[in-house]
């Protein structure tokens, strides 16, 4: 009787090695992805909360100064972004048609490239609108920032004998 006593080796086959193989690089790849994306979401959502907080700080600071038109734009001896000492660099200021002024400044904190616009309406008014824009690249990265990246925009009001309170 050939054939009684043969016994099946008890290892892996080559292709249940191959299965095995294809499984475990797919898990692999599955959980490298995973990271990647977390470490993503966690910059950007870093960089919302920095961009907010930067935004805010501006806002307070401006509105604290009544919101005037010279601490917008960078004006010699009055309080401005720049002679707060924390990084800000005076860009441009422009006036758009609407008739409102918006003064852009740069920044970066925490590694995070940041342009910061100030704009309110030109001309005097018992309550003035302020705006404080914060972009950053969506790459966070050292690349330009551009009007089509993300923004935070923070809107409050200022009266105009606010100033020093």
């Amino acid at each position: 009787m050939a054939g009684k006593g043969t016994k099946f080796a008890h290892g892996m086959t080559f292709v249940e090695v191959l299965m095995a193989t294809v499984v475990v690089s797919v898990a692999a790849t599955g959980v490298l992805s995973y990271e990647y994306h977390g470490a993503r979401q966690r910059r950007i959502a870093r960089a919302y909360s920095t961009s907010t907080q930067v935004g805010y700080f501006l806002l307070e600071d401006w509105k604290g100064n009544g919101g005037s038109i010279f601490y917008a734009r960078a004006v010699g001896g009055t309080p401005n972004p720049v002679k707060l000492e924390m990084g800000f660099n005076h860009i441009k200021t422009s006036y758009t048609v609407d008739g409102q002024i918006e003064c852009v400044y740069e920044n970066t904190v925490d590694g995070i490239p940041m342009r910061i616009t100030l704009s309110r309406p030109v001309g005097y008014m018992r309550l003035i609108p302020l705006t404080v824009t914060v972009r950053w690249h969506s790459k966070i990265s050292d690349v330009p920032v551009e009007d089509t990246d993300p923004s935070v925009v923070l809107t409050t009001n200022a009266r105009i004998d606010q100033a020093g309170g």
